[in-house]
């Protein structure tokens, strides 16, 4: 009898270690192969990316995402002319936001009111299908054109807890000066495009602005 009790006890773990890998390999199915680059930065375009980067949440209001709790992406397109807009996209618990945060200028591009917005979960996949598909964790961070002198910015910040778990990069910040257009100049790219059609499609933004 008790050796009965030792080999269904035996059973039970190997069954529930055996569940817990099947769940645990397939919470970790999104960057289970991602490869981080080993490659030399330079230091003084970091360091101005991020002076610069500050300057920019303050413009906006905003603070760095590794200050949060919850799957999180931030993106900000700034303009050397001084204008340009903040985008949120938050995944907290079973609901999806989207947030904007504009800087207008008389003449230029008007992005509308300030708004927050809740987006379904599609909606939610399709930008986290272009964050993986455009490699947005494992690309090199910082880049520029130097040959542009009045060009634009793209930052783009993400925070994912969910990776702890499985030994990936939990937070990511990129950015590209004026970008020549590689993956992350292109993910931005889509970004700015994707949040503009969802303000359409919300109300929140009109076609002629």
């Amino acid at each position: 009898m008790t050796h009965r009790i030792k080999l269904l006890v035996i059973t039970a773990i190997l069954f529930s270690s055996c569940y817990n890998n099947k769940n645990n390999n397939s919470e970790c199915s999104k960057f289970i192969h991602e490869q981080y680059k080993n490659e030399t930065e330079d230091s003084t375009l970091k360091s101005e990316a991020f002076k610069y980067r500050e300057i920019l949440l303050k413009r906006f209001n905003e603070l760095p995402l590794n200050q949060q709790s919850h799957s999180s992406y931030h993106f900000i397109f700034y303009s050397s002319h001084g204008f340009g807009k903040s985008v949120k996209f938050e995944k907290m618990d079973s609901s999806y936001k989207l947030s904007l945060k504009s800087l207008s200028k008389k003449g230029w591009v008007s992005y509308g009111d300030n708004y927050e917005i809740e987006i379904t979960q599609e909606e939610w996949d399709k930008f986290e299908q272009m964050i993986y598909e455009f490699n947005f964790w494992t690309e090199s961070a910082f880049r520029t054109n130097k040959n542009v002198l009045d060009g634009f910015v793209y930052f783009l910040e993400g925070y994912r807890p969910e990776a702890l778990k499985c030994n990936k990069r939990t937070y990511q910040f990129v950015g590209r000066g004026s970008p020549e257009y590689d993956k992350i100049g292109s993910l931005c790219s889509y970004i700015n495009e994707y949040e503009d059609r969802l303000a359409l499609k919300y109300g929140k933004r009109k076609l002629d602005q």
